[in-house]
């Protein structure tokens, strides 16, 4: 039986049909519509994704033992993906559910004895960093998709029922597949750093082309930060919608929600300022001074401080749940998964705190300062050091799994995909390792150091460098495009629609599959280390 339009599908095996209602619930009561799915058997792939062709995403609930259509669904859901880019494809494994070929690749969430709202929380978090699913070949050969001509099209849309062709989805990364180096989640905390994207409601689920999106009919934003200012820029036309005022240098958060964008000035105070009209909601000087970006998860922002702290503070008024003290400053934007905490300091170490408790799980000494923002990939945890290494750590208790030293310090955030480790260096280079074992796949080399972390959207990486260029490069280690800035570019970019956002002495909206140039905003100041946030 066909579900009716809406925004995520929860596909299901028939027993399965009351846990699949409690995650589609759990996803509702947070904003997204949703429907649980039984799939019939015995289709195939293409007639299957038919019946929910409708849908912004699918979620395929997988128990043992493994549903006979499951193979099929995702095969018939990816080929949609594959021409209509703003479908999402995420798996929850429980028990001893076995994931499919069909599968392989595909963000995962491992739902066993956990709460179906933190499941949902979860899920929510996946969709809104997740990069548009390669196809997998069935009968129409891949490269008449790869092909396809991707144009800008103005503000990101999501379409209301009928596909929107030729549209690159909003990405970051992922926890299972593709995590961003600094968008840690919970919020992956996806998706950092020096640039990336913030998506405000729902999963990131651009408004129909009729109706503006985001909250009071906000148009899509994007925000970035100079010194004391904080701006709010029309996404599709590159025009200020307001501009925000802090006592200090301002860094805004990755990820918001209700309408709430969340920053942290340099004097220590935080700030929930609303979307729609740049008016604070509240603020609070509770933490010590800071030069990084809070992320959120689960109702509490997470930050690291000057005076040696990484504080997790209530989303409701600012106050301080609890601080854990390192030996030196904390400038390392933390990443949270499942519950844990992992933070860097210039004391050296790889932190692992208890995300509710601030107990410290364990920890891992590097060489030198940790300001790279952790990446969860698999059982493993990715960070860079000023010792000059990346170092790949196991993510149960910090045991070390392996190193590869580049040319100099690594203050860039790791980008991970299924086997392979994406990182900048001070060097110049852009490396290209594997996840398994320390070697070296390709090394990109560009004019001066790279502190920007790369972001990878299918078989492209996009990153900045000191050499005043924005880059994209294939998989392969090969330029497919440069765009020359007016200054540095240190940070991740933002990346919807068909568009990359690159801070640098102005923030750049860049043609993703030409680098050319669609529009610009300059800020009062050089924007270069702040990072565009887009809310829709």
């Amino acid at each position: 039986m066909q579900p009716p339009a809406t925004d995520i599908v929860v596909a299901h095996a028939p027993a399965e049909a009351s846990l699949a209602s409690y995650y589609a619930i759990a996803l509702r009561t947070q904003g997204s519509g949703s429907s649980p799915f039984s799939p019939p058997a015995g289709q195939s792939p293409q007639a299957i994704a038919a019946q929910i062709r409708n849908s912004r995403a699918l979620v395929v609930l997988v128990t043992d033992p493994m549903p006979t259509w499951a193979g099929a669904l995702v095969t018939g859901y990816r080929e949609l993906a594959a021409t209509e880019r703003w479908r999402r494809i995420v798996v929850i494994r429980r028990g001893a559910g076995q994931l499919s070929p069909e599968m392989q690749g595909l963000p995962w969430i491992e739902a066993t004895d956990k709460p179906v709202e933190e499941v949902a929380t979860e899920v929510l978090a996946l969709l809104a960093g997740t990069p548009v699913p390669r196809p997998i070949p069935v009968a129409a050969p891949p490269a008449q998709i790869i092909q396809q001509p991707l144009q800008p099209v103005g503000p990101p849309q999501w379409p209301t029922a009928q596909p929107m062709p030729k549209s690159l989805g909003d990405d970051v990364l992922t926890r299972r597949a593709l995590l961003f180096g600094g968008l840690g989640v919970a919020a992956l905390g996806a998706v950092a750093l020096a640039t990336s994207a913030v998506l405000t409601r729902g999963f990131g689920a651009f408004a129909s082309p009729a109706a503006t999106s985001g909250p009071g009919g906000v148009p899509p934003l994007i925000f970035t930060s100079s010194d004391t200012m904080l701006y709010a820029i029309d996404l599709g036309t590159g025009k200020q919608r307001w501009r925000f005022t802090a006592d200090a240098q301002i860094r805004a958060a990755l990820i918001s929600s209700h309408g709430i964008i969340y920053a942290a000035s340099a004097q220590g105070t935080m700030y929930a300022i609303n979307t729609a009209d740049g008016k604070p909601h509240w603020s609070n000087k509770s933490i010590g001074p800071t030069r990084v970006r809070p992320i959120e998860a689960n109702g509490v922002l997470y930050i690291g401080s000057d005076d040696n702290n990484v504080y997790a503070v209530k989303t409701t008024d600012g106050s301080v749940v609890w601080k854990t003290p390192t030996n030196d400053a904390v400038q390392c934007r933390p990443s949270v998964v499942n519950s844990v905490v992992y933070v860097g300091s210039h004391d050296g170490n790889l932190y692992a705190l208890d995300a509710s408790s601030g107990k410290r799980i364990w920890k891992f000494q590097t060489g030198g300062a940790v300001i790279s923002t952790p990446a969860v990939g698999q059982d493993l945890v990715f960070v860079g050091s000023d010792d000059h290494n990346i170092w790949s750590l196991h993510l149960a208790d910090g045991r070390h799994h392996w190193n590869f030293t580049t040319g100099a310090s690594v203050s860039s955030s790791p980008s991970v995909t299924s086997d392979t480790v994406y990182v900048g260096s001070q060097d110049g280079g852009v490396y290209a390792v594997q996840v398994d074992s320390p070697v070296m796949r390709w090394r990109f080399r560009t004019g001066g150091p790279v502190a920007s972390s790369p972001i990878v959207d299918s078989d492209v990486i996009y990153v900045g460098s000191n050499d005043h260029k924005a880059y994209a490069i294939g998989t392969d280690g090969n330029k497919r495009w440069s765009h020359q800035t007016g200054g540095n570019v240190n940070g991740r970019f933002a990346l919807a629609n068909g568009v990359v956002y690159a801070n640098s002495d102005k923030i750049y909206a860049l043609n993703a599959s030409s680098g050319a140039e669609i529009w610009t905003f300059a800020a009062d100041a050089n924007t270069a280390y702040s990072s565009p946030s887009i809310t829709v």
